[in-house]
């Protein structure tokens, strides 16, 4: 029998547990087990931990770092002897918690064909068991290797003994009668293998009582409910992100919250968006770890893949989209849509920026001056600049940079007397310690006092750019990249550092931190401990 050290060294640098961290949901909860205060879910996205101690909720990038095959089928936790055992599609693997070696076993030294062979995993104190279609596989819990010595009777005593995780394919289960139990929320028991919530049908997949009494179920949606001891109400978890794949991202400095884009809807029907609820953005309270949804059905013109910018401006949130401008009024807790019937000159609103109670909007027919006193259109009439696509602006030393069909304009916020600085049409700009810095055919440039273009740095299929003491960040689809504005240096990120997809589609950054929006989740990397100002 061969077994496989897993170890797979970070690409840049050793990090810690706590460098790297991921906000995500489980896309479909597979399989639980616990620990005596963590319970653990299984999900084709990853692993997740629920611990009771702190009531905290997250996706463990601490157990997977060294995992490639993400999609984790089964996940069992080994009370007797302190070990993670792990279903992938690569294989059967487990360490010790004191590790962080994986040890794999490949499908064939178990004479298993593939990982749809293995429904469910337990241990018990001389064993760690695989039941399997044709019965039960049983390990030496230390090193793996199968054991064929076993008796019938033997076998029959073990089994009594063993403590299982639950499994979506297990036919182990000991749910109890869901009918004698209640549920809030507009949530309704339909069956002990279903709820249902304004129409939508969830599965209950698996469910475990843990060592304290606490019952878990588990769902195909990865929505992850409980019944506390002495209870009988079936409550959901509130801390779970609604959203698994990350698109836009914006973070209010000020209050301390995130307002997320899921890129994850695809619009086929017009009877998907009238007869079902979808999330069109989502609102993330970090301190408290508390997420709120604001549906697609109060504004059904507004489809998730039309957001294209977000600011807030004192108490009300602002949201380009392709149907308009979309405001919040946090205060009276209201949503108005802002149109070409309320003064706009396009629905499609691209970029926005903000200086001095005025809002200004990239449309694709020109310019638009908003007031955010009294949030209405100031004007949209600029000669040479109607009917002109707009798709980014940047505020610069009290004047506005407009990215133009027409190239590169500056214009002057005091009078919106303008000239043309560039003839060239770049895809992004930003303006960052009053220099200015444009991205074109995936290069990046800052541009002198005399408009003249100096190349910084080239990446392939440059997307986005943010700025932080000193470096700027880029990404890819793929990548990303950190580069010091002073040295030139420059290092590329990737899956094998800790962002945890390869498909990034969004970057932010602050004097600690970078954040990667990916279609797996926000990751968080704490960048200056390991990148000093030069």
């Amino acid at each position: 029998m061969v077994i496989v050290f897993e170890i797979i060294y970070s690409k840049n640098f050793i990090y810690n547990e706590d460098d790297w961290y991921t906000i995500n949901a489980p896309s479909s909860i597979l399989s639980i087990s616990y620990s005596r205060d963590k319970i653990f879910f299984s999900s084709p996205n990853g692993i997740f931990v629920y611990d009771k101690s702190f009531n905290d909720f997250y996706y463990s990038d601490y157990l997977l770092k060294d995992i490639r095959d993400k999609n984790i089928k089964i996940v069992h936790y080994d009370n007797f002897r302190d070990n993670y055992w792990i279903v992938n599609r690569n294989g059967l693997m487990f360490r010790s918690n004191l590790s962080s070696v994986w040890i794999k076993i490949r499908f064939n030294n178990l004479d298993l064909f593939s990982h749809h062979n293995i429904k469910n995993l337990g241990s018990n104190t001389e064993y760690v068991i695989i039941e399997t279609n044709n019965g039960y596989v049983f390990l030496d819990p230390f090193t793996g290797i199968v054991k064929n010595n076993l008796s019938a009777d033997d076998l029959e005593i073990q089994l009594l003994s063993v403590n299982w995780s639950s499994s979506v394919k297990s036919e182990v289960s000991n749910i109890p009668n869901l009918s004698n139990y209640y549920i809030f929320n507009e949530w309704k028991i339909i069956s002990n293998k279903e709820f249902e919530k304004n129409s939508r049908s969830v599965k209950i997949n698996c469910f475990v009582e843990d060592n304290d009494e606490y019952k878990w179920i588990g769902t195909d949606s990865g929505e992850l409910f409980v019944i506390k001891p002495f209870s009988n109400e079936i409550e959901e978890i509130k801390s779970i992100p609604p959203v698994t794949n990350f698109d836009i991202t914006y973070y209010d400095k000020i209050n301390k919250e995130w307002w997320v884009v899921d890129k994850n809807w695809i619009y086929n029907y017009s009877d998907i968006i009238y007869n079902q609820e979808m999330i069109f953005i989502c609102r993330w309270d970090e301190k408290n770890n508390l997420w709120k949804e604001y549906y697609q059905t109060e504004y059904p013109q507004i489809m998730i893949k039309d957001i294209n910018d977000i600011i807030r401006v004192y108490d009300k949130l602002y949201i380009a989209s392709n149907s308009g401008l979309l405001i919040y009024d946090f205060n009276k807790d209201k949503w108005n849509l802002a149109k070409i019937t309320n003064g706009l000159i396009g629905n499609n609103i691209f970029d926005l920026d903000y200086y001095d109670n005025i809002l200004y909007l990239a449309t694709d027919y020109g310019l638009v001056v908003f007031s955010t006193m009294t949030d209405k259109v100031v004007t949209s009439f600029f000669r040479n600049l109607t009917n002109k696509k707009i798709s980014d602006i940047e505020i610069y030393n009290k004047s506005l940079l407009l990215n133009t069909d027409l190239g590169l304009i500056k214009m002057n916020l005091s009078n919106y007397e303008y000239i043309k600085i560039s003839s060239k049409k770049f895809e992004n700009i930003e303006v960052f310690d009053n220099q200015i810095y444009l991205s074109k055919d995936s290069a990046l440039y800052l541009m002198d006092e005399n408009n003249k273009l100096n190349l910084l740095f080239k990446h392939n299929r440059l997307e986005n750019f943010d700025f932080c003491e000193g470096y700027i960040w880029s990404h890819n689809d793929k990548n990303a990249i950190i580069y010091n504005i002073n040295s030139g240096f420059k290092m590329k990120y990737n899956e094998l550092d800790g962002i945890v997809s390869n498909n990034i589609n969004d970057i932010g950054c602050d004097t600690d931190w970078v954040w990667f929006a990916t279609e797996n989740g926000l990751t968080f990397y704490n960048w200056k401990k390991y990148h000093i100002y030069e």
